[in-house]
């Protein structure tokens, strides 16, 4: 069994103020957009325990700012997934992956510009993101050929 824990917390400034990506309006800021400043990656896993193996692993980022002066900010995203497989013998497995445990509605991506949500719709400075895709799974049966 081997369990691991990475945290990492960070602060990304610019030396100077930056207006060129700071909000409409705004003189800008230091912030560095889109830098991360929590992570943590942690899981556990257990490998060849008869026949068996699996995995939990927890992805969490904090959130982000999106404009050098922290007036767009990210929300923070959380990510449980897990994997458990089984060996039936040197040429056979069946595996099974488990994707955003949770079912959360994070944001996969953020970043703030000005866009339109259509050609003739009015441009307007906003947060734009992707979300995580939702719960799902995977199954796979593995065949392998060749010597062994």
């Amino acid at each position: 069994m081997v369990i691991d824990f990475d945290f990492a917390d960070s602060k990304a400034l610019f030396t100077t103020i930056d207006p060129d990506d700071a909000a409409p309006g705004s003189p800008g800021g230091r912030y560095v957009p889109e830098a991360v400043e929590l992570v943590i990656s942690s899981g556990i896993t257990v490998q060849n325990y008869k026949g068996f193996w699996g995995s939990l692993r927890l992805r969490a980022f904090g959130p982000r700012n999106l404009t050098s002066d922290a007036i767009y900010r990210s929300s923070s995203t959380v990510l449980l997934n897990a994997e458990v497989g089984y060996h039936f013998n040197n040429r056979w497995r069946v595996e099974a992956q488990f994707f955003n445990l949770l079912d959360r509605y994070d944001h996969d991506i953020d970043y703030a510009y000005t866009s339109r949500v259509s050609p003739t719709a009015e441009a307007a400075f906003t947060d734009v993101f992707h979300p995580v895709e939702p719960f799902h799974a995977r199954f796979t049966l593995v065949r392998t050929f060749g010597a062994k």
